[in-house]
C-alpha cells in the first residue's frame, strides 16, 4: 500500500510548523510557517536558502524560481499567504513586496511527475539508479551468473542455451528495478519546495562577521545587519521543527543556495564577501543532514561567456558596462578571476559535502561592443551571441557592454536541467511505503499548531 494512501478523516488544513514555546523565542519568519497537513499527498518537504553578499541578486532568483515552478502554490492561509502572494506577485512584475522580520519564503508544488520529466532520460536513469535499480541489477547480475554457470557445468561447456537465459534474467531485473523505482519516486505525490530570501529582511546583504564594536570605538554603533550568524540559528531551527514536528513518512532536505554575482567579484575573490560565504557553504550545508549539499548559482552568465571566450587572453582585466536587472556602472573583471572560481568550477565533492552549480541569466542578455551597434542582438538565458572581436579598451583588454531586460520568463535550457537534478539529488524516496496510522495524522497535526 502507497504511503500516501491517508486516513480519509486525516486533519485537511495545514498545521503550524512552530508551536508557541515560553523557553524557546520563534523568529518571526518561522511563526507563521506551515506544514502540510498530514492527509495531504505531500511526500517531501525542501527548504533552499538563497544566500549572498548584497546585490548578488538572490531576490531576482527567487523570482526567476517561482516563474519556473509555474508559482503552483498550496493553499495557505493568513500571514503565510499574504507573504507569498506578494512574492508571487513581485515575480510577475507588481510592486516589491515589504520588508519582514526574518527571512521571506515563497512556497511551490512540483508533482514528482513534472520533476522526472523535467530530468530527461539520463537524469531518470540516475535516480531509479541510486533508488533500487543498482540493487536490482546486482542481483539479477548473480542470478545469470549462477544460472549460466550451472547450465554449462550440466551441458559440459558454454551453451547459447545459457548465454540467452542470462541476459534474460538480467533484462528481467533490470526492467523489474526500473518500475520498482519509479513506482517509489511517482509515491511522492506533490514535492513542497519552500525558498528562503533573506534579502527580504532588512539589511540582511552585509556580511558581518564581528556583532561586537572593535576596540577602542566610543561606544556601541548602530543596530549591525543581520548575517551569516543570525541566519543560521534561524535555519537550524527551521530544519529542527521540520523533522521533529514534520510527518515521520515524509522527506525532508534542506540545502543552501550561495547566489554570486561576477561581476562583483573582483581580482581575489576569497578576500572579499563572497570568498568569505563560500567558505560558510559547509556550515549550512551540514543542516540536511548525512549527505549535505549545497548549490552555487552564478547570476548573468552571459557576462562570464563574452569576458572568457576561448580565444581571448587569460591574463587581461576587461572593462566591463553593464544595466538593467541590477546592472549599473562600470567594473574591471579579471578574465582568470571569472575562469576558475565560475567557468571552470565543477560539480562534485568538495570536502565533506558536494557542490552543485546553476549558471543562469536572470533576464534577456543585450550585448554590444564598444560603438560596434550592428553587432548588437538579443538572446535568450544560455543563448548564443553574435561572433565579434570586442575593441581595445584603454587598458590592453577589452570593452563590454551588457544590458539584461526581464521578459518573466523562468530558467531555460541547461540551467533548468541543472536546477531540477539539484532538486532530485535532495531526494531519495524511502523504500518503505506504510500508510498512516489510524489517529496518527490527528496526532501528528495536534502536535504542531500553538
Amino acid at each position: 500500500m502507497s504511503r500516501l494512501s491517508v486516513n480519509p478523516h486525516a486533519h485537511r488544513t495545514r498545521p503550524r510548523l512552530v508551536a508557541a514555546r515560553p523557553d524557546l523565542p520563534v523568529p518571526g519568519c518561522l511563526a507563521s510557517l506551515t506544514q502540510p497537513a498530514p492527509g495531504a499527498p505531500v511526500g517531501a518537504v525542501i527548504d533552499l536558502a538563497l544566500l549572498g553578499a548584497r546585490g548578488a541578486g538572490k531576490t531576482q532568483l527567487l523570482y526567476l524560481l517561482i516563474r519556473t515552478l509555474r508559482a503552483r502554490a498550496p493553499e495557505l492561509e493568513g500571514e503565510e499567504e499574504a507573504q507569498h502572494r506578494a512574492l508571487v506577485a513581485a515575480a510577475l512584475g507588481g510592486p516589491p513586496p515589504p520588508a519582514l522580520a526574518g527571512p521571506a519564503h515563497a512556497i511551490a508544488s512540483l508533482p514528482a511527475a513534472a520533476l522526472l520529466d523535467e530530468l530527461g532520460p539520463g537524469g531518470r536513469a540516475a535516480c531509479y539508479w541510486r533508488t533500487g535499480l543498482a540493487r536490482s541489477v546486482a542481483l539479477s547480475v548473480v542470478a545469470a551468473a549462477a544460472v549460466a554457470g550451472a547450465h554449462s557445468l550440466w551441458r559440459g561447456g558454454v551453451a547459447p542455451m545459457a548465454v540467452v537465459l542470462a541476459l534474460a534474467l538480467i533484462a528481467a531485473g533490470a526492467a523489474f528495478g526500473w518500475v520498482a523505482a519509479r513506482s517509489r519516486w511517482l509515491d511522492l505525490g506533490e514535492i513542497e519546495i519552500a525558498l528562503w530570501d533573506p534579502a527580504r529582511w532588512p539589511g540582511s546583504g552585509t556580511i558581518r562577521l564581528h556583532a561586537v564594536p572593535p576596540p577602542g570605538a566610543d561606544g556601541p554603533g548602530p543596530e549591525p545587519p543581520p548575517g551569516p550568524a543570525e541566519l543560521h540559528p534561524v535555519f537550524s531551527q527551521l530544519v529542527r521543527e521540520r523533522r521533529r514536528r514534520g510527518a515521520p513518512w515524509r522527506c525532508h532536505a534542506f540545502a543552501p543556495v550561495l547566489v554570486v554575482n561576477p561581476i562583483e567579484l573582483g581580482r581575489n575573490p576569497e578576500l572579499g564577501d563572497v570568498g568569505r560565504l563560500r567558505r560558510l557553504l559547509p556550515v549550512f550545508a551540514a543542516l540536511g543532514g548525512p549527505t549535505p549539499r549545497a548549490m552555487v548559482a552564478i547570476s548573468r552568465w552571459s557576462a562570464v561567456e563574452e569576458v572568457c571566450r576561448p580565444d581571448t587572453d587569460r591574463r587581461a582585466v576587461v572593462r566591463l558596462r553593464t544595466a538593467g536587472m541590477g546592472g549599473g556602472g562600470e567594473a574591471r573583471v579579471s578574465r582568470e578571476t571569472l575562469r576558475a572560481f565560475c567557468l571552470d568550477a565543477e560539480d562534485g565533492r568538495d570536502g565533506d559535502f558536494i557542490v552543485h552549480h546553476l549558471r543562469y541569466d536572470a533576464g534577456w542578455a543585450r550585448l554590444a561592443i564598444e560603438d560596434q551597434s550592428e553587432n548588437q542582438d538579443e538572446n535568450g538565458p544560455g543563448g548564443e551571441r553574435p561572433d565579434a572581436t570586442p575593441a581595445a579598451g584603454p587598458d590592453g583588454g577589452a570593452t563590454i557592454a551588457l544590458t539584461w531586460t526581464d521578459p518573466m520568463v523562468g530558467l531555460e535550457g541547461e540551467a533548468r536541467r541543472a536546477f531540477f537534478r539539484f532538486v532530485a539529488a535532495l531526494l531519495r524516496p524511502p523504500a518503505a511505503m506504510e500508510p498512516v496510522a489510524d489517529g496518527g495524522a490527528e496526532r501528528v497535526a495536534a502536535d504542531g499548531v500553538d
